[in-house]
């Protein structure tokens, strides 16, 4: 197999991986918006013992949709990234470690796989078929033309 087919299945790979991962936060953040609205989620985060819950609430109904969009895009995915491994690990330590490993019981297991994926996306970036790919080849390319100018 040449550089240029490993190059491209790497980043379908990558776009497949960011795209299913965007999409699982979108329904999350979805579900908390519409079916157990702020109040709902501020319940769940305050028997957590979240602190400032009405606020968290809100940052979290936000991140998983509007960061779920971003991701599946591939727009600010490395700061997105960091985002979702930061909620992830603290969904799996006040809400799911007591549980065991085991997402059928409510353990941490998909929590942690969410959180390792966007810790991975936060130090690989989003690859080629992305949002910020098409930015920073934008930004290159005015940079580009302002030396050649």
């Amino acid at each position: 197999m040449n550089t240029k087919t490993r190059i491209t299945l790497l980043n379908a790979g990558l776009l497949m991986a960011r795209v299913t991962v965007g999409l699982i936060f979108i329904v999350h953040g979805w579900q908390k918006l519409t079916v157990f609205g702020h109040e709902g989620v501020t319940g769940m985060l305050q028997g957590f013992g979240v602190p400032f819950a009405p606020l968290a609430a809100v940052l979290l109904i936000a991140l998983e949709f509007v960061g779920g969009i971003l991701f599946g895009v591939g727009a600010l995915t490395r700061v997105i990234g960091v985002l979702f491994m930061v909620s992830m690990t603290v969904a799996l330590f006040t809400a799911h470690a007591a549980h065991g490993f085991f997402p059928d019981n409510g353990g941490y297991a998909y929590v942690l796989l969410l959180g390792v994926m966007g810790l991975a996306f936060a130090l690989t970036g989003p690859g080629d078929f992305s949002i910020d790919r098409l930015a920073a080849q934008r930004v290159s390319r005015r940079e580009t033309e302002k030396l050649s100018a």
